[in-house]
């Protein structure tokens, strides 16, 4: 989008009849109700700590303007010569690293900061999310500047969801269980290919970056019944109701997933491969989880010859 003969937005805006665009590399944006017309547009300038901005995103009524070391919140004044200007206690003191890991999720900002942490903004905080462990991950990666984020909402969960290309991941923060996972799409070491997420006439859609087709996700293919991220997510906050720690868990191969193939969330079908490897089924969440030897489909002993129908007991006349 082009802000003047000379100049271009590196970052856009919207709010209450308001266009907002970013500067490159400078700490001011343009605003303008007309966005085929840039020149001689009012400008506004993150001056409490000044620094490069690199996104800007509204939220309610304010406009938020993430910079490499600073945010600032900025309120519509009304006057058509100066629209906008910070809050009082509107700077925050976080940076952003990534203008495309920038969300609004549920009415609140998540971000990639400058310290390699994913944060939310309530109010005029910017509280961490990242566990100590997913900050070191992030910190080993090379490509930080590029991470790609989106957000969905699906059957009660809001997921934060962002990606690093370059370096092949993707990790996800679902806010309302509190919880973190990897996500990847044709084994565990590979990012996951969605790219972005919509809902559009009653269909949960998500974007394939590899292809560019949108493909529909069905809530009701989750694998419900079946083991799933989802069943042990339930299960670990139950324990913690009464006081107690899920640590083990016992699983038919039957029941479950080949653990290395397990990183779709709870959106996706479980896939059921029956296969586990020599060393174990390994662990998810610190819930560290061993195969228990059963036969049958049904989880019932089949004691019958090739020719019965699997999984049942038999007898000459049917099953039990």
């Amino acid at each position: 989008t082009t802000l003047t003969s000379q100049r271009t937005a590196s970052y856009l805006a919207y709010q209450d009849g308001w266009f907002i665009g970013l500067v490159p590399d400078t700490a001011s944006a343009l605003c303008t109700t007309d966005p085929t017309s840039w020149g001689g547009a009012p400008d506004i300038a993150a001056e409490g700590d000044p620094d490069f901005l690199v996104a800007a995103i509204s939220n309610y009524k304010h406009v938020h303007l993430l910079g490499t070391k600073t945010i600032e919140v900025l309120y519509i004044t009304g006057s058509a010569s100066l629209p906008f200007a910070r809050i009082s206690g509107g700077l925050i003191s976080t940076g952003c690293i990534a203008k495309d890991s920038v969300v609004n999720m549920n009415d609140q900002i998540y971000f990639l900061d400058d310290d390699f942490n994913v944060r939310r903004i309530n109010g005029l905080q910017a509280e961490i999310l990242s566990t100590p462990a997913i900050q070191y991950q992030i910190s080993q990666l090379t490509d930080q500047q590029e991470a790609v984020a989106y957000s969905y909402s699906i059957e009660g969960h809001y997921v934060y969801v962002i990606t690093f290309d370059q370096s092949g991941v993707t990790y996800c923060f679902d806010s309302t269980m509190k919880l973190w996972y990897k996500w990847s799409t044709g084994g565990y070491n590979n990012r996951h290919t969605s790219n972005c997420f919509i809902r559009y006439a009653g269909k949960n859609l998500v974007g394939d970056y590899t292809n560019g087709i949108i493909y529909e996700i069905d809530p009701a293919s989750t694998g419900a019944g079946y083991l799933s991220k989802e069943l042990i997510n339930k299960m670990i906050v139950g324990f913690k109701r009464i006081g107690r720690t899920l640590t083990d868990l016992y699983i038919a191969p039957e029941d479950a997933a080949d653990i290395r193939e397990w990183t779709d969330t709870d959106i996706d079908p479980v896939t059921r491969r029956e296969i586990f490897q020599a060393g174990g089924m390994g662990s998810l969440w610190n819930v560290q989880m061993h195969e228990m030897q059963h036969l049958g489909a049904t989880g019932l002993y089949n004691i019958n010859g090739d020719a019965a129908e699997y999984g049942k007991f038999m007898t000459s006349g049917g099953s039990y």
